[in-house]
């Protein structure tokens, strides 16, 4: 392979500012951070960037040292290279990717400036830097803000969760955003890997589990029990919950998944391995947390990982993954310690760092650096060149472009904050000049294939001065990181004047399926512009299960389908289909929804000891070991984890796995650890034998059949009138907890029977019955709470389309156990009673009845309630208190917005909305597929900062089908309208009404027209 042509440091020597200057231009613009004093770094680590956004409101704005006016000379430009004017941006570019044309996808959240707002919506346009014109792209229907970013083969950006709740995927191709099958879990700061398959796989992420998920096109997402990266999220040397942010992991030329960080443990997964983790110790003697960091792969198999951290790191090292085991060493040290800073491989196989802090603070400009560094791997040393003109410190992107030039852009979105910066700046690097700082001339590749695979050969024709051909993948960046990244040397040989033939390697690991830029070089190391080649899948798909031979380990399973709110006495029930598995796994189905298992297995342990399981599943599951339930995690959920512990001998144990799944996400993950083992996939000790099978079972030729099984299902144990368990004697079961509450559990402190609901700081659970019009309900419980704080039992009665008919809350406050009741009578069109139990300090709940017409239960057990089939009044407003007469009943508030209150300022009427910064409102409604749906409000806004109406669609499943949006504008009351067609398949419609800052609503209409 012919060495790699790359500028010489002598040259980059020729042309310099003085240290001095250099280091002036490296400046700390003042330590401005109103940090509490009394606050731990794991406590602030913990806020998250809400709180730092909050900080980041008093921060002064940034001001550069009068050195940055200082104009270099032209012939300078060979040394340092050369920044264009700052160009303004329709949003703060916190995410962008490469479209295989050259222009450049931007888009930050649901504001331009600000990540706040319940929407799902991003702001987003496309740069052409041949023009410098920008066209609008938003995505109506996901905010991204922090997803997980790929580039798929077909050069799809692909973009996955991006919140606490959010688990919607969306793809950009043919000039718009679509949303694919919902992830599994809501992952918040994931990293999305794409495969040699042409696979996604995402990781980690707040609020999610220690297993990743892979993205099949055409079948979705599957869970990936076996390379857990649990002792990721257990690793002592992270800080707090920012271990699960952004992994590092890159496509290794074994085809495993290398993860090198941020946090300081190496390994590898092998998704085809039963067991596929293989550690490879700490990456450096100290252990660092390279938080927000900047790893790139700058040569086949080898990755540079340089700065990171907070405070910030200045050095770098090397990490070499072609012989199996990596191999570490260090490199030089940036010339300043810089972190949250963007890295860019360039065409000639340097590594430019561009940004970053000194203080690694988020939102911050404090210890901005505005000089970039170039790295050459043939000397392993950095050199400083031409400092840009912005900050371009969090929430900043950097994109190499076709043309051999990089695109910096972003930084901020804080909303009000002085260290936002909606603009971008374009860097020429020295490869683009001569010796006289004029710009040089260019190779020319003028003809050579667009589609290409692993192994083939890339004819080209072109100029007679290229001596060497690199090229580089198209990426998607987000949060100063992507796995996309990655620079290939290229061997060729020149057949004839001006006319090559280029092998491309034969490793699919190597040379990962999607869009490339070829550059030719010449001697000086000026490449040309990059030729667009897209290179084919050639891999097959992996499976989400492990290759095992079932004669050496397997699970017996069976397979139910049904429909039901618990696990059902699968005992009683008929299996569709039984058989042998090498795992435990719900791939088996034959359907996404109404469907059960139960998993028999034997596991082998190797000392007596304690053992945890762990369960997360969607819906509901437990886990039994030698017949004891171990693990309860029932009921109707989303993607919940729940453990147990149990003391085992060595040897071998029978373990059976219950499941089902109703409607929505389904999923299902089941791991064990004990003192001596890491946690991981039960399915790595199951017994290697096929199990002891009894030579004579029992047969029974005509299995009892019930020809009329019973409509209504025994109510639960533990039931207390037409409320299911209201005794709490089977822990939370047929209980919810409310979103985003804590402090739930069970105590043996009871009123009567063994148990009872314990809640404390924040404390949230509910419960939904079925009732009629006219019906007398009365809720009855027996409360003892703490006097000094506030707890309650509410009653409220809904719709058929789950809006709020009535709702009556009664306090609770007794320092021994009380008889309290709350009385209704069910309002015209009734069909739902919620019951919820709350306490913002403590209070233990037990005995709670809900009596309907004087009856304690219904004749049949308690019944669910229906979600019936929506039906709209064609022509009429559907909307609850659309002229806020009622206050603010009936709409509810997105999360994380602010206060929103009720002003007498109105177009009609006593009561109008008043918005303040952030406000974000929204009412939902049931209605029929088709049609069109017609919104109106009388609004105003200050015209500063971003005001909308929105309508958006959701199927019978709660799955998103897209939102259409209307800015408000001008700040006296105008009529602002939004008009959209149904979806076919929507069952229910949104309305949010969002600002970030003060504005005025009133007469909000939506009309349903067939």
């Amino acid at each position: 392979m012919p060495a790699v042509n790359r500028i010489s440091s002598s040259r980059a020597r020729l042309f310099g500012l003085s240290l001095l200057s250099m280091a002036l231009i490296a400046c700390d613009n003042g330590s401005n951070l109103l940090v509490p004093t009394d606050a731990s770094d794991t406590q602030l680590e913990t806020f998250g960037d809400r709180y730092w956004a909050i900080l980041a409101q008093d921060y002064e704005p940034f001001v550069p040292p009068p050195e940055l006016g200082f104009a270099n000379p032209p012939e300078s430009n060979i040394a340092l290279g050369r920044w264009s004017d700052v160009i303004d941006w329709p949003q703060i570019a916190t995410g962008a990717a490469n479209l295989p044309d050259g222009r450049i996808m931007t888009w930050s959240s649901t504001g331009t400036t600000s990540f706040g707002g319940g929407n799902p919506f991003t702001h987003g346009s496309i740069y052409n830097p041949a023009d410098g014109s920008f066209t609008t792209t938003n995505n109506p229907a996901h905010n991204m803000f922090c997803s997980g970013l790929s580039m798929l083969p077909d050069g799809t950006i692909h973009a996955a969760g991006g919140g606490a709740t959010i688990t919607t995927t969306s793809t950009f191709a043919d000039g718009s955003w679509v949303n694919d099958m919902s992830m599994t879990t809501a992952r918040w700061y994931p990293t999305s890997t794409t495969l040699a398959s042409g696979q996604v796989v995402t990781a980690l992420g707040t609020n999610s589990t220690g297993s990743p998920e892979m993205w099949t096109d055409d079948v979705g997402w599957s869970l990936l029990p076996n390379v857990s990266l649990q002792s990721v999220l257990d690793d002592v040397t992270a800080k707090q919950n920012l271990r699960s942010w952004f992994p590092s992991l890159t496509v290794a030329p074994d085809g495993t998944l290398f993860h090198a960080g941020p946090t300081s443990q190496m390994f590898s997964l092998d998704l085809g391995q039963l067991n596929g983790v293989t550690s490879y110790g700490s990456r450096e003697a100290q252990d660092h947390h390279r938080l927000y960091n900047s790893t790139v792969m700058y040569d086949i198999g080898k990755l540079l990982v340089a700065g990171g951290g907070k405070p910030a790191l200045g050095t770098a090292l090397t990490i070499d993954l072609n012989a199996g085991q990596p191999v570490v060493a260090p490199t030089s040290s940036l010339t300043w310690p810089r972190s949250l800073h963007n890295t860019v491989v360039l065409p000639n196989g340097e590594v430019l760092v561009v940004g970053g802090t000194s203080s690694g603070v988020t939102f911050s400009d404090n210890g901005t650096n505005l000089i970039p560094e170039i790295w050459n791997p043939d000397t392993g040393q950095w050199r400083s060149v031409a400092p840009h003109a912005t900050p371009r410190n969090y929430h900043s992107t950097a994109l190499l472009l076709k043309d051999g030039r990089v695109a910096v852009m972003g930084g901020g979105l804080c909303g009000g904050c002085a260290t936002n910066h909606k603009n971008g700046e374009i860097f020429e690097p020295p490869y683009l000049f001569n010796s006289d700082g004029s710009v040089s001339d260019r190779p020319v590749i003028a003809s050579a294939q667009s589609v290409r695979a692993a192994g083939e050969t890339l004819n080209v024709s072109g100029s007679d001065d290229i001596s060497a051909f690199n090229m580089v993948r198209l990426v998607a960046v987000t949060h100063h990181y992507t796995s996309d990244q990655r620079f290939i040397p290229l061997t060729f040989q020149q057949s004839g004047t001006g006319t090559y033939s280029v092998e491309l390697p034969d490793n699919p690991n190597v040379l990962v399926p999607g869009f490339y830029w070829v550059f030719g070089l010449n001697d000086q190391g000026v490449p040309s512009i990059g030729h667009t080649v897209r290179i084919e899948t050639t891999e097959p798909l992996v499976s989400t299960t492990p290759e095992v031979d079932p004669a050496e380990a397997y699970v017996e399973y069976e397979y139910f389908e049904g429909e039901w709110n618990v696990l059902p006495d699968f005992d009683a029930l008929t299996p569709v289909r039984t058989g042998q598995f090498p795992v435990i796994s719900i791939e088996l189905r034959d359907q996404d929804n109404y469907f059960g298992f139960r998993f028999n297995a034997r596991i082998n342990v190797p000392a007596d000891d304690d053992y945890t399981f762990y369960l997360s599943s969607d819906d509901g599951s437990q886990l039994f070991v030698n017949g004891q339930l171990i693990v309860d995690n029932d009921g109707l959920h989303a993607v919940r984890e729940a453990s147990g512990t149990v003391a085992l001998s060595a040897g071998e144990h029978e373990v059976v796995v219950t499941f089902f799944e109703k409607t929505r996400g389904n999923a299902l993950t089941v791991e064990m650890a004990a003192d001596a083992i890491p946690r991981q996939a039960l399915d790595n000790f199951l017994v290697l034998s096929a199990p002891v099978v009894d030579p004579e079972p029992p047969v029974d030729p005509e299995p009892p059949v019930d020809p009329e099984p019973p409509t209504d299902p025994e109510p639960p144990v533990g039931n207390t009138g037409y409320l299911a368990n209201g005794g709490f004697e089977n822990g939370e079961d047929s209980w919810t907890v409310c979103g985003g509450a804590d402090g739930i559990g069970i105590t043996n402190n009871a009123y009567s029977g063994a148990q009872a609901l314990s809640l404390t700081g924040g404390g949230c659970v509910y419960q939904a019955v079925t009732v009629s019009e006219g019906d007398e309900i009365e809720l009855r419980c027996h409360v003892q709470s703490d006097l000094n704080g506030y707890a309650s039992m509410t009653l409220a009665v809904e719709d058929a389309g789950f809006q709020s008919l009535s709702r009556t809350e009664v306090p609770v406050s007794q320092d021994a156990f009380t008889a309290y009741q709350n009385v209704q009578t069910a309002a015209a069109g009734a069909r739902t009673a919620v019951v919820t139990l709350y306490s913002d300090a403590a209070a233990v709940f037990d005995q709670c009845v809900i009596s309907i017409n004087g009856s304690d239960a219904p004749a049949d057990g308690p019944q669910p309630p229906v979600e019936p089939e929506p039906e709209p009044p064609a022509g009429d407003n559907l909307l609850v208190n659309g002229g806020f007469e009622a206050g603010l009943s009936n709409w509810s508030n997105c999360a994380d917005a602010d206060v929103a209150t009720i002003s007498s300022d109105s177009v009609s009427g006593d009561s109008a909305l008043a918005m303040a910064a952030t406000t974000c409102l929204f009412q939902q409604v049931s209605v029929q597929g088709g049609g069109n749906a017609d919104l109106s409000c009388t609004a105003s806004s200050g015209g500063n900062l971003y005001t909308s109406l929105a309508v958006g669609f959701s199927d019978a499943n709660f799955d998103s089908l897209g939102q259409t949006e209307t800015e408000v504008t001008g700040n006296a009351y105008a009529l602002h309208t939004v008009s959209t067609a149904v979806p076919a398949n929507a069952a229910y419609a949104a309305v949010t009404i969002y600002s970030e800052e003060p504005g005025q609503a009133d007469d909000c209409q939506l009309v349903i027209s067939q």
